[in-house]
């Protein structure tokens, strides 16, 4: 009869036969088989195939007997089908995905009536919730999330044929999206202090970008942090102050998180000037100014527990106990100066009575950073009496740098700021300028006070301000007006600061091409003027003559033009 076996075991087929001096020959089709191989009893009544292979499988196995009498017998034609073990032939191998994102481990298995059942550890698979094939060769996960983590992946292979396959054991990792739980925060900081935005983010293979606005930042100057999720700014100035500060996490799973924009703003610290009338007489009024500044809080102390929180103080009928150091403290925006401290010697003097006044005035009020400028500082003794000991105290702030000085009486110390006019005769006026470089950053108001020996009977002109505004100006070399959007037009940095400017552009043989008052950085290298050249001007060296309309010397140079 027809048999069936698996692979690697024992299969026979067997007959009865009767007759007369007997013998036998199996055959698989025209071929006589022989005891040879797996095969034996070839030449019986039963024949046995041990261990039976896939080669095997035929479905023309016969008996042909033979006897003494003739005709021979032959059998019924017979068929032998071998089915195959269950077997793993391409293992499943780890996956790492996306949390939300589609995930598969795939087999491939050979072997007869297969069956298949994924397991992760112990546990059978199901094809509910986000599981499906978890009866075939291939299990998917979609979507894929953090709970289906795991380190023991696997498929159990069942086949007609014993014994079942298991694949390696596998694991699954997700790797989360970058998400953002903790927003930063807008920051307020007093200028020189440090301050940092934080923000704290989950996800896998985090990076961060901080930003400002749509520029990213860079470890650079007083900037560190910009790839961490904490950005410090330290001792910070004006020019970090924005509204749009901002940070990127990215991952390895996409889409990145942006942070909401955040805001720093940075308030000045506040400059403390401290000055009096020195010396004061036995009985006359002590006089204390502080330079003005807009919104501020005002914190003396001084001798004999004297303290006051007004602007200018005066403390009536001086005597001795009021001499000594008196120091002021200003704050603003809760950011505190440091303290600034003046003299106060009260002492018993003929009252002789002056009136000093000063007046400080600045050569630009809207200077050139990075160049020189010049203030005049103008002393004058208003009354009929001569005054003695006469100082002219000048605080040069951060915002310049000392150059050179020149007066018309006395010394100038500019280490302590100090012009020692002496004797200032009555109606008489001395004159110091000071010629200082514009720094790029830093306080520009500056103030100047007048003391004498003699008591002031008008003290509201002892001390005069300059506060100029400087500008970034610059006047380039050259432009590009080939219309790729870039450097197209002569644009000279700061020139809308000077409203009455008038401007001439000539080419080298002396014509006029271009000309406005005031010029608005519109020039595009075009040529304005009837009769010279064509419309469109070639590349060359052209020269400008540009008067800020100030009463400042005229402007004159070269740019050269480039298509």
């Amino acid at each position: 009869v027809n048999q069936t076996a698996c692979s690697g075991t024992s299969v026979s087929f067997t007959t009865t036969v009767t007759g007369t001096g007997l013998s036998y020959q199996w055959r698989k089709g025209n071929t006589n088989l022989t005891n040879t191989g797996n095969v034996s009893g070839a030449l019986t009544n039963t024949l046995t195939i041990n261990p039976a292979v896939i080669a095997d499988s035929a479905s023309n196995y016969y008996l042909v007997d033979s006897g003494t009498c003739s005709p021979n017998d032959t059998s019924n034609l017979v068929s032998l089908k071998i089915n195959t073990l269950p077997v793993i032939t391409l293992e499943p191998v780890n996956q790492t995905a996306c949390s939300g994102t589609s995930v598969s481990f795939t087999t491939t298995v050979t072997g007869t009536g297969l069956s298949f059942q994924w397991r992760k550890g112990n546990t059978n698979l199901t094809n509910t919730g986000n599981v499906t094939g978890a009866l075939t060769n291939t299990l998917t996960i979609n979507p894929a999330v953090i709970s289906d983590t795991a380190s023991n992946y696997y498929l159990v292979v069942s086949g007609t044929c014993t014994p079942n396959d298991t694949s390696n054991v596998v694991s699954l990792k997700i790797n989360s999206l970058p998400i953002i739980s903790l927003e930063p925060e807008n920051q307020t900081a007093c200028s020189g202090t440090s301050v940092s935005f934080n923000t704290i983010a989950s996800g896998s293979g985090l990076t961060y970008q901080w930003r400002k606005g749509s520029t990213n930042l860079t470890n650079t100057g007083n900037i560190s942090g910009v790839l961490t999720n904490a950005l410090t700014f330290n001792y910070i100035s004006t020019s970090d102050s924005s509204s749009s500060y901002n940070v990127i996490v990215s991952g390895t799973c996409l889409p990145a998180d942006t942070s909401k924009y955040v805001s720093l703003v940075v308030n000045e610290i506040p400059i403390a000037v401290a000055t009096s009338v020195y010396p004061v007489a036995t009985g006359d009024t002590i006089f204390l100014f502080a330079d003005t500044v807009i919104g501020a809080i005002y914190a003396w102390k001084g001798p004999n527990n004297f303290s006051s929180s007004l602007q200018r103080p005066i403390i009536l009928s001086a005597a001795s106990l009021n001499s000594g150091s008196y120091i002021l403290h200003v704050t603003k925006n809760a950011c505190s100066s440091l303290g600034d401290t003046t003299e106060v010697m009260v002492m018993t003097v003929l009252k002789i009575h002056v009136d000093l006044s000063v007046i400080k005035t600045a050569s630009s009020i809207f200077p050139f950073k990075g160049k020189n400028m010049v203030f005049t500082i103008v002393a004058t003794n208003n009354s009929d009496n001569d005054a003695n000991g006469v100082k002219v105290t000048e605080k040069l702030n951060s915002g310049f740098t000392y150059i050179s000085s020149n007066v018309t009486a006395g010394t100038f110390n500019p280490i302590t700021g100090e012009w020692n006019i002496g004797t200032l005769a009555k109606g008489k006026s001395e004159i110091m300028t000071i010629t200082v470089l514009v720094n790029r950053t830093g306080i520009y108001k500056n103030s100047v006070t007048i003391t004498g020996n003699e008591s002031d009977t008008l003290t509201t002109n002892n001390i005069s301000s300059s506060d100029p505004s400087p500008t970034d100006f610059l006047i380039p070399e050259g432009f590009s007006p080939n219309g790729d959007g870039i450097n197209d037009l002569f644009v000279i940095r700061g020139i809308l600061n000077y409203p009455n400017n008038s401007l001439e552009i000539y080419n080298r043989w002396g014509g006029k091409v271009y000309k406005c008052a005031p010029y608005k950085n519109t020039w595009d290298g075009t040529n304005e003027m009837e009769g010279v050249g064509g419309h469109e001007l070639p590349s060359g060296t052209y020269f400008y003559l540009l008067n800020l309309g100030d009463d400042s010397t005229v402007l004159k140079g070269t740019i050269y033009l480039t298509r």
